[in-house]
Protein backbone atom coordinates (compact mmCIF):
# COMPACT_ATOMS: atom_id res chain seq x y z
CA UNK A 1 0.00 0.00 0.00
CA UNK A 2 2.87 2.36 0.80
CA UNK A 3 4.44 1.83 -2.62
CA UNK A 4 1.09 2.50 -4.30
CA UNK A 5 0.69 5.75 -2.34
CA UNK A 6 4.22 6.78 -3.26
CA UNK A 7 3.48 6.27 -6.96
CA UNK A 8 0.17 8.13 -6.71
CA UNK A 9 1.96 11.06 -5.05
CA UNK A 10 4.56 11.09 -7.81
CA UNK A 11 1.78 11.22 -10.43
CA UNK A 12 0.17 14.13 -8.55
CA UNK A 13 3.47 16.02 -8.39
CA UNK A 14 4.02 15.61 -12.12
CA UNK A 15 0.54 16.90 -12.93
CA UNK A 16 0.78 19.78 -10.46
CA UNK A 17 4.10 20.67 -12.11
CA UNK A 18 2.33 21.54 -15.37
CA UNK A 19 1.68 25.24 -15.87
CA UNK A 20 0.13 26.88 -18.91
CA UNK A 21 -0.72 30.30 -20.31
CA UNK A 22 -2.67 31.40 -23.35
CA UNK A 23 -0.80 33.19 -26.09
CA UNK A 24 -3.12 34.30 -28.94
CA UNK A 25 -4.95 31.06 -29.84
CA UNK A 26 -2.35 28.73 -28.41
CA UNK A 27 -1.61 27.40 -24.98
CA UNK A 28 2.03 27.45 -23.93
CA UNK A 29 2.98 24.78 -21.43
CA UNK A 30 5.69 25.03 -18.80
CA UNK A 31 6.56 21.63 -17.41
CA UNK A 32 8.58 21.40 -14.21
CA UNK A 33 8.86 17.60 -14.12
CA UNK A 34 9.45 15.08 -16.87
CA UNK A 35 6.00 13.83 -17.91
CA UNK A 36 7.51 10.75 -19.58
CA UNK A 37 7.96 9.50 -16.02
CA UNK A 38 4.19 8.84 -16.05
CA UNK A 39 4.87 5.99 -18.46
CA UNK A 40 7.35 4.42 -16.05
CA UNK A 41 4.96 4.89 -13.13
CA UNK A 42 2.20 3.22 -15.13
CA UNK A 43 4.55 0.32 -15.80
CA UNK A 44 5.30 0.05 -12.08
CA UNK A 45 1.59 -0.13 -11.31
CA UNK A 46 1.14 -2.92 -13.87
CA UNK A 47 4.02 -4.82 -12.28
CA UNK A 48 2.42 -4.36 -8.85
CA UNK A 49 -0.85 -5.77 -10.26
CA UNK A 50 -2.91 -2.57 -10.16
CA UNK A 51 -4.13 -2.63 -13.79
CA UNK A 52 -6.98 -0.11 -13.50
CA UNK A 53 -4.73 2.51 -11.96
CA UNK A 54 -1.98 1.69 -14.45
CA UNK A 55 -4.44 2.17 -17.32
CA UNK A 56 -5.51 5.53 -15.87
CA UNK A 57 -1.93 6.77 -15.57
CA UNK A 58 -1.12 5.58 -19.10
CA UNK A 59 -4.23 7.37 -20.40
CA UNK A 60 -3.23 10.53 -18.50
CA UNK A 61 0.23 10.40 -20.04
CA UNK A 62 -1.19 10.03 -23.53
CA UNK A 63 -3.74 12.82 -23.05
CA UNK A 64 -1.23 15.23 -21.52
CA UNK A 65 1.19 14.53 -24.36
CA UNK A 66 -1.51 15.25 -26.94
CA UNK A 67 -2.47 18.53 -25.29
CA UNK A 68 1.11 19.70 -24.98
CA UNK A 69 1.91 19.05 -28.63
CA UNK A 70 -1.37 19.75 -30.43
CA UNK A 71 -3.68 22.00 -28.44
CA UNK A 72 -5.23 25.06 -30.12
CA UNK A 73 -8.59 26.63 -29.32
CA UNK A 74 -10.38 29.97 -29.28
CA UNK A 75 -11.37 29.74 -25.61
CA UNK A 76 -8.26 27.77 -24.71
CA UNK A 77 -7.76 28.94 -21.14
CA UNK A 78 -11.27 28.07 -19.98
CA UNK A 79 -11.18 24.65 -21.63
CA UNK A 80 -7.65 23.96 -20.44
CA UNK A 81 -8.60 24.82 -16.84
CA UNK A 82 -11.36 22.20 -17.01
CA UNK A 83 -9.02 19.62 -18.51
CA UNK A 84 -6.32 20.36 -15.93
CA UNK A 85 -8.84 19.98 -13.12
CA UNK A 86 -9.92 16.64 -14.58
CA UNK A 87 -6.29 15.43 -14.68
CA UNK A 88 -5.90 16.29 -11.00
CA UNK A 89 -9.17 14.55 -10.15
CA UNK A 90 -8.11 11.41 -12.03
CA UNK A 91 -4.80 11.11 -10.22
CA UNK A 92 -6.47 11.63 -6.84
CA UNK A 93 -9.01 8.91 -7.65
CA UNK A 94 -6.43 6.22 -8.39
CA UNK A 95 -7.27 3.18 -6.31
CA UNK A 96 -5.16 0.13 -5.57
CA UNK A 97 -6.24 -3.41 -6.31
CA UNK A 98 -7.15 -4.42 -2.76
CA UNK A 99 -7.13 -8.11 -3.63
CA UNK A 100 -3.40 -7.83 -4.23
CA UNK A 101 -2.79 -5.74 -1.14
CA UNK A 102 -4.68 -8.08 1.19
CA UNK A 103 -3.43 -11.24 -0.47
CA UNK A 104 -1.56 -13.64 1.77
CA UNK A 105 0.82 -14.34 -1.10
CA UNK A 106 4.12 -12.51 -0.78
CA UNK A 107 5.52 -10.81 -3.86
CA UNK A 108 8.64 -8.84 -4.60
Amino acid sequence: MAKFEEIRNQVKKIILGIDFIQESHEIKFFIKKDITELSALSSDLYAMKHPKSADSVARLFQEINEYIHNYKSLNATETMNQVYTQWQRECRQLRPNYRVIFSLRLWV
